[in-house]
């Protein structure tokens, strides 16, 4: 159950990773047809003011040449969009139309590293499979411990008779015998047993230290960077709003004649990279807040919409005997 619960999980993150990749490469895209309408409108303005003398061809060629820059731009990003679209269609078996925004983790996220690192052995899939294959050894080798004890028996039978053969009267017979039983000539066989199940219990003790190990570093790799995106984003946000005041002051400048055209192309590429660079830290976020869940089971409950995973089956009571 653990293991399928693990599958699950890893199937939950491909498929959002991938549909990660479309929204990402389409938000590109839109961006990328919001720069092309900037330079178009700047491409307007120094073609008038070509017209008017106060400009040259040069800048109208500049201006041009930037537009067309960014064309082939969109022209990339839709390729990758396509790409990104086809990855999923893999595997789902559907190809996303528009992608919508995706669900933040939230509550479901643990606040810090250490806190998802103390939850692991009991919500790690990984890690539990690791431990019930452990308990599962434990058993065997408990079942192992008398083999090579002798046994020790009682048996008691009675005969009770009357008249069986005619007139005979009544008979009553009883007996009683203990038995003593241990096996000399075994070729060790229950020893070895015991042996190779021991050797299998201290492999199972590593592995399980190697899971632990494995999925508390991944954890605080995710967790690094969660905290480098996080940090981001309000670097992120003063860099668009700076860079959106530079172009909107250059504009202005430019029609007075004290910006030239490179000024205020560079001041609307600046402002675009700063906004596609927001997009992409946003999905990073996304995505390692995702990882995280995933590790510790709790992806699907997320992403399926309501729908839970089942409550795992537990054994009988006695069953484990």
């Amino acid at each position: 159950q653990w293991g399928t619960r693990e599958r699950i999980e890893a199937i939950s993150y491909d498929i959002a990773n991938a549909y990660l990749g479309v929204l990402l490469q389409q938000n590109l895209v839109a961006l990328a047809e919001g720069e092309i309408a900037s330079v178009k409108k700047i491409l307007r303005i120094v073609t008038v003011q070509k017209d008017l003398g106060l400009t040259t061809a040069a800048d109208v060629e500049r201006a041009q040449t930037r537009l067309d820059n960014v064309r082939s731009q969109l022209l990339d990003r839709q390729s990758a969009l396509e790409q990104a679209r086809n990855a999923y269609k893999r595997l789902t078996d559907h190809m996303p139309l528009r992608a919508a925004e995706v669900p933040a983790a939230g509550a479901a996220l643990p606040e810090s590293a250490d806190v998802a690192v103390d939850l692991i052995d009991t919500r790690s899939p990984r890690l539990a499979q690791a431990v019930e294959d452990r308990r599962s050894l434990d058993k065997q080798y408990d079942s192992q411990a008398d083999t090579a004890l002798p046994r020790l028996g009682l048996t008691i039978a009675s005969d009770y008779r009357q008249d069986v053969l005619g007139a005979t009267g009544r008979a009553i017979d009883a007996r009683a015998m203990v038995t003593f039983s241990y096996r000399l000539y075994n070729g060790g066989a229950a020893t070895a047993t015991k042996h190779r199940i021991a050797a299998r219990l201290r492999q199972a003790d590593y592995e399980l230290d190697r899971r632990r190990r494995e999925v508390e570093q991944d954890i605080r790799v995710d967790y690094a960077s969660l905290g480098a995106a996080r940090e981001k984003i309000a670097t992120i946000e003063a860099e668009i709003s700076s860079a959106a005041k530079v172009a909107e002051l250059y504009k202005q400048q430019f029609r007075g004649g004290r910006r030239t055209v490179f000024d205020l192309l560079d001041a609307e590429q600046l402002l675009f990279a700063a906004k596609a660079k927001q997009t992409a830290n946003q999905i990073a976020l996304r995505a390692a807040e995702y990882r995280v869940l995933q590790k510790l089971g709790g992806l699907f409950d997320l992403v399926s919409g309501g729908q839970p995973l089942p409550d795992l089956v537990q054994p009988a009571p006695g069953s484990e005997d």
